[in-house]
């Protein structure tokens, strides 16, 4: 929910106006490992979660069961280790991200082209799972295609406008020709940082011609 929804106008995110807010555990987030999330709400409603998870209200308290005939499809035990593993080095993991996307950033600014990052409605550094840019000039999957095969590098375009009609969401495709995802995560070495500063330049150059 927290990559989608912002209430942009009072700089306010809009995950603390409600009552509960939702983490997203998928491979796509910083702090991810397979499926499934967590739900911090308050503690009054702690039971009427807890049973809408086990998919029934008549759930009785504390009589949780296992059925061998069904399943909800959610995170394996194994998943659910490997979470519990990143959340123990949560904050060595979040200063590292932080950090090196401030390195990214830095480094960016220096090339002093016109290319511009995210809007971000907070006064602290995001944490990401990618860094993503926005070109002054459209970059076509073609080109993207074409680069990442050139210089080993595995970047991408996030995400593709739900509707096909151009017209109908020209805002969401306006920002989807221009962005391009680069990797940030915290096991990145200088090498990586000089090879996203590199390709960034190579897209830039390659975008005026195209």
């Amino acid at each position: 929910m927290k990559d989608c929804f912002r209430k942009a106008a009072s700089r306010r995110n809009s995950l603390n106006y409600g009552t509960s807010a939702f983490v997203s555990f998928h491979h796509t987030k910083p702090i991810g490992f397979g499926e499934g999330g967590a739900v911090i709400i308050d503690r009054k409603y702690e039971m009427a979660v807890r049973q809408s998870i086990n998919f029934g209200y008549d759930v009785p308290k504390g009589d949780v069961r296992w059925l061998a005939e069904g399943s909800n499809y959610k995170m394996s035990d194994v998943q659910a280790a490997f979470i519990y593993a990143y959340l123990d080095g949560f904050h060595d993991i979040l200063d590292a991200n932080m950090s090196l996307y401030e390195r990214l950033k830095h480094e960016i600014d220096k090339l002093n082209i016109d290319i511009n990052f995210l809007p971000n409605f907070s006064s602290t550094t995001p944490f990401t799972s990618c860094c993503p840019v926005l070109f002054k000039r459209p970059i076509g999957e073609s080109l993207l295609k074409l680069v990442a095969c050139e210089d080993s590098i595995d970047i991408r375009k996030y995400y593709k406008p739900l509707i096909s009609i151009r017209p109908l969401v020209p805002v969401s495709y306006d920002v989807y020709d221009h962005i391009v995802c680069f990797p940030c995560h915290s096991e990145m070495t200088d090498e990586d940082v000089l090879k996203i500063i590199h390709v960034i330049q190579k897209l830039h150059e390659k975008s005026l011609v195209v």
